[in-house]
């Protein structure tokens, strides 16, 4: 006999933009989302091959429509048009997870000003303007919409070779209570979590470039106190936990989602 019982966490037909969503923390969210009953998704990124595969699978997969949108997160243009492309498909706006994220390393000595404006423009300015322009969408249709922001524990100070990313990460959560406050009475939410450490192809990417050999995750995962880096599943499902209408009334709330102290640095 089948359960007539619905999962915590239930997205009930909603529609959810994903940015970041062509590799990692932010493919795992999508999958999810689609898993939960999302009605419909729009998965972005620059890498057109990539998000066009990911779109496909999931709705292979799921059945859940998906539509890739390729997004530039640097030009603001294109980050409005990532909402507007949403309406075009879809109708509307039900749910907005900025995932996409840079952690290029820099420290207050080193960082030039192209580093410092390009973590900015990512991490802060893009997810600025998409839930301006989502809100609008949703104040408009009256939705009781949720925005979820994934931060950064390293937004209480972090460190030392991560200046401008947590710049960029600490400002993401004051605009998170900042749009809460603002929003509440429009019944749309916005919630944001402090992930740790995460094994991702970006994280890959970063650790090679740093000189590290290809053994690094084997290296790393030992030192931790769950003997790995998070997951993006883990992640992604408390995410739309905080999309789904099970979280509500929850807003403003800034969730540390990590296994070290806070004051574990470096």
């Amino acid at each position: 006999m089948k359960s007539s019982v619905i999962p915590i966490g239930h997205l009930n037909d909603k529609i959810i933009i994903v940015t970041g969503s062509t590799q990692g923390l932010g493919e795992a969210i999508a999958r999810q989302a689609a898993i939960c009953g999302a009605a419909g998704l729009i998965v972005c990124g620059r890498k057109q091959q990539a998000g066009e595969a990911v779109a496909q699978s999931i709705q292979t997969q799921t059945g859940t429509p998906a539509y890739f949108v390729r997004t530039d997160l640097t030009q603001l243009a294109e980050c409005q048009n990532l909402i507007t492309a949403c309406c075009d498909y879809f109708g509307r706006v039900d749910g907005l997870v900025n995932a996409a994220g840079i952690s290029t390393r820099g420290t207050i000595e080193n960082t030039d000003a192209a580093l410092f404006d390009e973590l900015i423009s990512v991490n802060l300015k893009a997810p600025f303007f998409m839930m301006q322009a989502a809100i609008k969408v949703m104040q408009l249709q009256q939705i009781q919409g949720s925005i979820v922001n994934i931060a950064s524990i390293s937004s209480y100070g972090g460190q030392s070779y991560l200046t401008p990313y947590v710049a960029s990460k600490a400002g993401l959560v004051a605009l998170t209570r900042n749009v809460a406050h603002s929003q509440k009475w429009h019944r749309i939410r916005c919630n944001a979590l402090n992930i740790g450490w995460t094994e991702t192809p970006n994280e890959h990417a970063v650790q090679q470039q740093m000189g590290k050999g290809k053994d690094w995750l084997q290296k790393a995962a030992p030192s931790l106190p769950s003997g790995q880096l998070l997951q993006p599943p883990q992640i992604a499902k408390k995410v739309v936990f905080l999309l789904s209408d099970d979280s509500v009334p929850i807003t403003g709330s800034i969730i540390d989602w990590d296994q070290q102290p806070l004051y574990c640095w470096d």
